[in-house]
C-alpha cells in the first residue's frame, strides 16, 4: 500500500544479477511453453503479492501470452512458493531466480519451460527464453521485453529521494568497496 515513485530515488548500485525462469510443477504437466499455451485449464501462478517481482513477472507473463490464468498470492517468500509448487495442489508455476529453484530443477522436482532474459543461461542452453515464444503479438513481445528488463536489472540498492549527489557517490563507492 505504500506509494512511491522509484524514478525519484537515487541509484546506488546493483548487488546481484541472477538468471530467472518460469518454473512449473510436475503435477501441472506443463513441461514447455507450448504445453501452457495449449492448456484447457487456467494456469495458476504465484507471487508474494501482486506488487513484488514474482507477482509482476507472473502477471506480465499471463498477459503477454494471452493466457487464461489466475494469481495465487499470500506466500511469505520463494521457499514457501517452491514447496507449494512441488506439492502441485495450489499452484502450477511461478517465476523466480535460478539460485532459488536450481536445486529442485536438478532433482527433477520441477520443470523450467522457459528462461527470462535476452539470452539463454549457459547452464541450460536447450531451454528457450520467453522472448523466443512463437506467435507473440507485438504487445505481447513488448511485455516480455519489459519482463526481461526486470529480470536482468538484478537487485538494486537505492537511496531516498533528494539524496545529494556527493552522498550518492559516497554510497556507490562504499558499495563497490564492499
Amino acid at each position: 500500500g505504500v506509494k512511491y515513485e522509484l524514478a525519484k530515488f537515487g541509484h546506488v548500485g546493483r548487488v546481484a544479477q541472477e538468471w530467472w525462469g518460469l518454473f512449473t510443477s510436475k503435477a501441472s504437466g506443463f513441461k514447455t511453453i507450448q504445453d501452457i499455451q495449449k492448456a484447457a485449464k487456467p494456469i495458476r501462478l504465484s507471487g508474494v503479492d501482486p506488487s513484488t517481482q514474482t507477482g509482476v513477472s507472473s502477471a506480465l507473463f499471463l498477459e503477454a501470452l494471452g493466457l487464461k490464468g489466475r494469481m495465487v498470492v499470500g506466500y511469505k517468500g520463494s521457499p514457501e512458493m517452491m514447496l507449494a509448487l512441488i506439492a502441485g495442489r495450489e499452484i502450477d508455476g511461478f517465476i523466480v531466480s535460478l539460485p532459488v529453484s536450481e536445486p529442485y530443477l536438478k532433482a527433477g522436482q520441477v520443470y523450467m519451460p522457459a528462461q527470462m532474459g535476452s539470452k539463454r543461461c549457459p547452464r541450460y542452453p536447450a531451454i528457450p527464453t520467453l522472448l523466443e515464444t512463437p506467435g507473440l503479438s507485438a504487445d505481447g513481445k513488448k511485455m516480455l521485453e519489459l519482463l526481461t528488463l526486470l529480470a536482468e536489472s538484478g537487485r538494486i540498492i537505492v537511496a531516498p529521494p533528494g539524496t545529494p549527489q556527493p552522498r550518492l557517490a559516497y554510497l556507490e563507492k562504499a558499495l563497490m568497496a564492499s
